[in-house]
């Protein structure tokens, strides 16, 4: 029996409409997170220092451990930040709420010199951060005022309190804790920052993505006055949110204070610098949320702007500029996320202008001009 027909492959696979999204959503996810890494390494190799690299073997791992620490504490602060912002509620209090926390269990274990006065400091703080949340939720809804207005106002009461209580003199003041051996590069151990790691993200990817809170907090996001109208209880909303984001700045605080062994108290807002510095990965996290969901959108974001504020502007830049160019990029992201649909529909109206342009020119017998 002789075969005339020709062979054909299966390639099923490929042509797979949900092979192709998946691939469309894995390339924009990491597109920008690798964009930020091959930058940094531009801009460290240029200023002649490598990558994670300062001098032996043991100094490259302490400082991959520092960069870890570092990464894990503003993805913290995001997810924090990130669960008023998404639904209307700019909290500026995010700082002095961490810090009087802080304060508060340091009032009850005075020492971080031992591991387990470190986890009595970390559980007390975050009990402590969960309450003033509470009480941040309580004053908003009784009061019904503006989101922002309130936050300014708890920060400046916290601030307030937490100088009293610190005993502090003028606009700054440190508490200084008992501190061991180990204090300062507790958080920096793998065995303690990996597991702090996979516990915050899987408790806030089940409460974002298999609970009714992140059900309605989703939904609030595009449309808070549809969302009341239809039964989603918004006042409930908002205290789990305010209690969830002072348990997550607490822990934020805990691994700042235990890094210095000290609590660094603050007043006129200067706490709201916590707030600001973790402006641009919680937008690009918006961004690749889009293509995957609000927690790997938020952990890719931090990694990518960790590497490229810690290893490229820091090596290359003077601190001046690598905060002007952070205040730009914050700016630069804010309009476009605020204005996204004028700017894109600007672009297709251009992209229009000129193919209507391309056709006049070749109805005419005439080439369009490429340069």
């Amino acid at each position: 029996m002789k075969y005339t027909n020709p062979i054909q492959f299966n390639n099923s696979i490929l042509s797979n409409p949900k092979t192709k999204r998946l691939g469309t959503k894995l390339f924009w996810s990491l597109f920008c997170p690798v964009l930020m890494i091959i930058i940094a390494c531009i801009m460290s190799r240029a200023n002649g220092v490598g990558l994670f690299i300062i001098g032996d073997s043991f100094d490259n791992f302490k400082n991959v451990m520092i960069m870890g620490r570092t990464a894990v504490m503003t993805l913290i602060a995001a997810l924090a930040l990130n669960t008023n912002l998404n639904s209307g509620r700019m909290d500026f209090s995010l700082g002095a709420t961490g810090i009087l926390a802080c304060l508060f269990a340091s009032l009850i274990v005075p020492g971080v010199d031992t591991v387990e006065h470190i986890f009595y400091f970390l559980l007390l703080s975050i009990l402590f951060g969960m309450i003033l949340g509470f009480i941040h939720s309580l004053v908003l809804i009784a009061t019904k005022l503006p989101p922002i207005v309130i936050s300014l106002g708890m920060c400046l009461v916290y601030e307030g309190i937490a100088k009293v209580v610190a005993n502090a003199t003028g606009s700054t003041g440190t508490v200084n804790l008992a501190m061991g051996p180990h204090t300062t590069s507790f958080f920096q151990e793998p065995i303690i920052l990996i597991p702090l790691l996979l516990i915050v993200c899987l408790i806030m990817a089940a409460a974002l993505c298999y609970t009714r809170y992140g059900y309605n907090k989703l939904a609030l996001v595009y449309n808070q006055k549809i969302c009341v109208e239809t039964g989603i209880n918004e006042i409930t909303h908002c205290i789990v949110s305010f209690i969830i984001a002072g348990a997550l700045i607490a822990v934020y605080q805990v691994m700042s204070s235990c890094g210095t062994s000290s609590i660094s108290i603050n007043v006129n807002l200067a706490s709201s610098g916590t707030v600001f510095k973790n402006f641009l990965p919680i937008f690009i996290g918006g961004i690749l949320a889009r293509y995957s969901n609000q927690i790997v959108g938020l952990l890719l974001a931090v990694i990518g702007t960790t590497l490229l504020y810690t290893y490229g502007f820091d090596n290359a830049l003077t601190a001046t500029v690598s905060s002007l160019i952070n205040g730009f990029s914050v700016f630069a992201v804010l309009v476009y996320m605020v204005d996204k649909y004028r700017f894109l529909n600007w672009l297709k109206m251009r992209r229009y202008i000129r193919k209507e342009k391309r056709l006049q020119l070749n109805e005419k017998g005439e080439m369009p001009n490429e340069a």
